[in-house]
């Protein structure tokens, strides 16, 4: 599905890979499923102990912010763009 330049910019925002993120924005990965697949796993426990062992706090609330960031916008993904697809929600308007 189609997403607004503003919203594949604001995804690509929150991905640390250069190459998803490269994919996100050319289009050949699907956003929908990018962030279906990615949005609610959580951040790594290995990862939380590692960075409060060594009490690098802020790239761990970085992490957590984007994790959140991308909840949103698989939520907004979902509002905006699949909702919007179903033919019996244009039927309802």
């Amino acid at each position: 599905m189609k997403c607004t330049e503003d919203f594949k910019n604001r995804v690509a925002s929150v991905i640390d890979n250069e190459i998803v993120r490269d994919d996100i924005l050319n289009e050949r990965i699907d956003i929908g499923n990018f962030l279906m697949h990615n949005a609610f796993r959580g951040i790594d426990s290995k990862f939380v102990l590692e960075c409060l062992s060594t009490k690098d706090y802020e790239y761990l609330e970085t992490i957590a912010r984007n994790q959140e960031m991308m909840k949103s916008l698989c939520l907004e993904y979902f509002d905006c763009y699949y909702m919007k697809s179903e033919p019996t929600l244009v039927q309802k308007k």
